[in-house]
């Protein structure tokens, strides 16, 4: 009897699985027949978590924590193609009116330099899409001061054609230059279900018409959204790393090498000492790691690697690596950051990753 209940259930929770897996529905919203990063790929980036807001449009309000992430970034060695993945309080696409912006400061000094922007409030249909913006004199003290101009200069234009006036500037999917899809049906254990808003930019495209470059940059980004407003306007509804629009301009992600991407980070504790484990994807110009530590989450964090653990992947390929911890108490709870480092000494952190020895 207690081996057919266990069976059972075990049924039941595989065909509620199944059916919360089929009803997830991708839209490709513009362009279309691309070939995008599998999960497994996509690397948090965990300071642009926010909480459900509630009082904006569902489909403008970020959400995420630390177990069903706000915001992902990906950077394809392969393709040249950088991807941002941004996770909206809405269960299903049922059509867009508004703008959501990814902001990028690529120089570090907290301000933006550049953006992109899925603008659906514009009609025509065929004036909607995915527009390159920069940055102009109007960029003020807090979010909602922050006005980006279009790098064209042509406000009407998205879907341009190969060999119109402004082809080289607008980021057209007809020449692969940019695409946006919309994943819906994403289970959360906080906010309900969920769906996914993805970016796909072409590094290409960057290097020929902006001064940004995937293969050699630090980026720090912002997230921003209107509802009932195109991409010349201010963010008014929502930002992102539990920010508002009256926030801070200056108010970015922890900076991240775009072209370092990370597959997995991990703590597991061994029976006398904490195993931290991750592997790469592509290490572009990296020269190594370092391992910081923690007993608080949001405490101060003290490195433990002496020496610079060294890169062992390259621009079209990643490693594996690990680092034991032997300077740990049982019944303790530790916290771990990985530190990135590329030769011109700029790096990223990730995690943090928390594991208890037992």
């Amino acid at each position: 009897m207690r081996h057919f209940l266990f069976n059972y259930l075990i049924s039941i929770f595989a065909f509620a699985v199944l059916s919360s897996m089929a009803s997830a529905a991708i839209t490709e919203v513009y362009g279309t027949g691309h070939t995008w990063p599998t999960d497994d790929k996509w690397i948090v980036i965990p300071s642009l978590n926010d909480p459900h807001d509630g009082s904006i449009g569902e489909g403008f309000d970020f959400v995420g924590d630390a177990t069903n992430p706000c915001a992902y970034k990906y950077y394809d060695q392969a393709t040249k193609y950088m991807y941002f993945r941004i996770r909206v309080h809405i269960a299903t696409y049922t059509g867009y009116n508004g703008t959501i912006w990814i902001y990028i400061d690529y120089t570090g000094d907290n301000v933006v330099d550049y953006a992109f922007a899925w603008d659906s409030a514009a009609t025509p249909i065929s004036k909607h899409g995915l527009e390159m913006m920069v940055k102009t004199t109007n960029v003020g003290p807090t979010w909602s001061d922050v006005r980006m101009g279009d790098l064209d200069g042509n406000g009407a234009d998205k879907l341009t054609t190969p060999g119109s006036a402004d082809f080289a500037y607008s980021v057209d999917a007809t020449a692969k230059d940019g695409y946006i899809r919309f994943v819906d049906g994403q289970a959360t254990t906080n906010f309900g279900t969920t769906s996914f808003v993805d970016f796909a930019i072409s590094n290409s495209y960057l290097t020929t018409n902006t001064l940004l470059n995937c293969n050699t940059q630090t980026w720090k980004i912002q997230l921003g959204s209107r509802d009932n407003a195109n991409d010349h306007n201010a963010a008014s509804s929502d930002i992102s790393g539990a920010n508002t629009p009256a926030s801070p301009s200056s108010n970015f992600s922890a900076s991240f090498p775009t072209a370092v991407s990370l597959v997995y980070f991990k703590a597991i504790a061994m029976q006398d000492h904490i195993s931290i484990q991750w592997k790469t994807a592509t290490e572009l110009d990296n020269a190594g790691f370092h391992i910081w530590k923690s007993e608080i989450a949001n405490g101060k964090y003290e490195k433990i690697t002496g020496f610079i653990i060294p890169s062992q992947g390259g621009s079209t390929w990643g490693s594996e690596y690990s680092y034991d911890d032997f300077q740990v108490i049982p019944g303790k709870t530790y916290h771990y950051q990985l530190q990135d480092i590329d030769y011109a000494g700029k790096s990223a952190f990730h995690g943090p990753v928390t594991v208890t020895l037992e």
